[in-house]
């Protein structure tokens, strides 16, 4: 397992990040127009927080599981918004709201008012769930990339193993999923002349088979651990019970 890069929110970092943000922000109002300029201000972002060592659960409150303390949080948060927010619009979100006027909010939200106050107070939640959501994409591609690169470099009968791995589960779903069918049908108002734990033998035996008929270097790694969740998602938590013999 690599080791977690280091979080370091050193105030030079901090402003660093506030700066790119800044930029994303600007360019976020007009993305349709600036498209290129958008795309280089989130690369600018992502980098700038990789080399914080911020991942996207930094941007979680750590009461919802961040991975941040209190302190660390703050500190981000508030660069965020020196980042996404006027001038005017921290000044109004720094203010004793009894020196605001009572309003509710207004486009463009500028008038110090309690409502535009709320207003921006909201958008803080946003803006964080904003970055967050970016490096979270940026997480996912290069995991994505990683796992291909993986995959690439596997050989070719280790993926043959799994294949056929993937296709025994497959069988042991169907078969699984057809013993709660009869069971279920058996239950009703046709007499039960079907033993349970004798249908269930018949599964074990066949996946058994599946397993055995082929090489041992080859052999598919399905076994009792597949049987009991196959057995658990088709029949038990359908409604059917099963349970199998001791032995």
């Amino acid at each position: 397992m690599a080791n977690k890069a280091k979080i370091e929110l050193t105030e030079t970092g901090l402003d660093k990040l506030t700066a790119t943000i800044r930029d994303l922000g600007k360019s976020d109002t007009a993305a349709q127009k600036v498209n290129d300029t958008l795309q280089a201000a989130k690369v600018s972002v992502v980098d700038q927080c990789r080399e914080m060592g911020l991942t996207s659960n930094a941007f979680v409150a750590p009461k919802n599981g961040g991975t941040l303390t209190a302190i660390q949080y703050d500190k981000l948060k508030t660069a965020v918004v020196k980042g996404y927010f006027t001038k005017a619009a921290i000044a109004m979100l720094q203010a004793d709201p009894a020196s605001l006027k009572k309003e509710e909010k207004s486009a463009p939200y500028g008038a110090r008012t309690t409502g535009n106050r709320r207003h921006h107070q909201m958008q803080i939640g946003s803006r964080m769930k904003d970055v967050k959501n970016l490096l979270h994409t940026s997480e996912t591609k290069a995991q994505a990339e990683k796992e291909a690169a993986k995959e690439k470099k596997k050989p070719q009968a280790k993926k043959d193993q799994e294949q056929r791995a993937s296709e025994d589960i497959t069988v042991v779903n169907a078969l699984t999923n057809v013993y709660y069918l009869v069971m279920k049908k058996a239950s009703g108002s046709i007499p039960n002349s079907w033993d349970a734990d004798a249908v269930g033998e018949l599964i074990e035996a066949a996946i058994a088979e599946v397993g055995g008929s082929m090489k041992a270097s080859q052999r598919s790694t399905v076994g009792d651990t597949e049987l009991k969740a196959s057995l658990k998602k088709n029949v038990t938590d359908k409604g059917v019970k099963y349970t199998p013999k001791s032995k």
